[in-house]
């Protein structure tokens, strides 16, 4: 299946040189793709997710990756199944489940201001040659400015749900961004919440930021992750009587990584927690790396006391 697969490839562009297949351990692979180069200045980053993909879309989308006049656009497909489709498309806020096959990751990235323009227009035209060929679902880690109805493009069915939840947990909207859930104001009025929070602390509350973009003088940086340039950090640091378990600057690949270095913490804690004693454990962060070091702590560390703050 492998073989056929890429001699099908290779009718549409040919191989500029011999054609090599290699075994690697999952670990060799990532230390071999993740590269030593920084990542460039400036990236776009837009995403689908597919269920099926037509004879038509496969031709569109091979004839726009082809048809670069200087590769511009990179296509990265990430596959879906296994234990994603464990859960229901409502058991998390986390919808592409068993509907979805795989996830189209379009992404440019350059370092010269000048070819901004010119790649964001290169990348929304691709994009739009899609549209015929895709379900119009979106993965929320590669935030897209450009999305018309972000909302159900991230979350889909999930969108009331969550609606309610922020209505409950955080009815003056404090944690938000550009493209956060949006508040349900309809028959709700915040001005209490708003002038109470402004009299018992008035530094804390502050104004709403200016998220207007007027390029050449404005240029949208879309996609941009926090990354360490060496690698990432995973390691213990003695903070007083406490302890510190530095788990983060995976940059793109915390989603690869999570579930083997949530398994190293569970590890890291085992070491610090003697068995039979009681400990305070507590996960900062509710992204890919906490909610995993989360999950496998709270079935393992049964005499701790636990508890994780987003």
């Amino acid at each position: 299946m492998l073989e056929s697969g890429l001699r099908a490839l290779e009718n549409i562009e040919p191989l500029s040189g011999a054609r090599t297949l290699e075994t690697k351990s999952f670990w060799g692979a990532y230390q071999f793709f993740v590269g030593t180069g920084a990542d460039p200045r400036y990236q776009k980053e837009k995403s689908d997710y597919v269920t099926s993909l037509s004879p038509a879309g496969m031709t569109t989308l091979l004839t726009e990756l082809v048809g670069q006049s200087s590769s511009q656009i990179a296509l990265i497909l990430n596959a879906y199944g296994g234990a994603v489709d464990s859960l229901g498309e409502s058991d998390t806020a986390f919808p592409p489940r068993r509907t979805v096959r795989f996830m189209i990751h379009y992404y440019s990235g350059w370092d010269d201001a000048s070819a901004t323009l010119r790649r964001v227009r290169a990348m929304a035209a691709f994009y739009a040659g899609m549209r015929p060929h895709v379900p119009g679902k979106a993965y929320i880690n590669y935030c897209d400015s450009e999305l018309r109805d972000w909302p159900t493009a991230y979350w889909g069915p999930n969108l009331t749900r969550l609606e309610g939840v922020k209505r409950a947990v955080d009815p003056t909207n404090i944690f938000r961004f550009p493209q956060s859930i949006p508040p349900v104001l309809a028959d709700f009025d915040l001005k209490p919440f708003a002038e109470q929070a402004m009299q018992a602390n008035p530094a804390a509350v502050l104004p709403s930021p200016d998220f207007t973009c007027t390029p050449p003088g404005c240029v949208f940086k879309a996609g941009v992750r926090p990354y360490r340039r060496g690698t990432y950090r995973l390691e213990i640091q003695p903070f007083g009587s406490k302890h510190v378990i530095h788990n983060y600057g995976h940059g793109g690949a915390g989603i690869t990584m999570s579930w083997g270095c949530a398994d190293a913490v569970v590890k890291f804690v085992q070491t610090l927690v003697p068995s039979g004693t009681r400990a305070q454990i507590a996960v900062l962060g509710a992204g890919v790396m906490g909610l995993t070091a989360a999950t496998l702590l709270a079935p393992r560390i049964t005499t701790s006391q636990f508890m994780q703050i987003d």
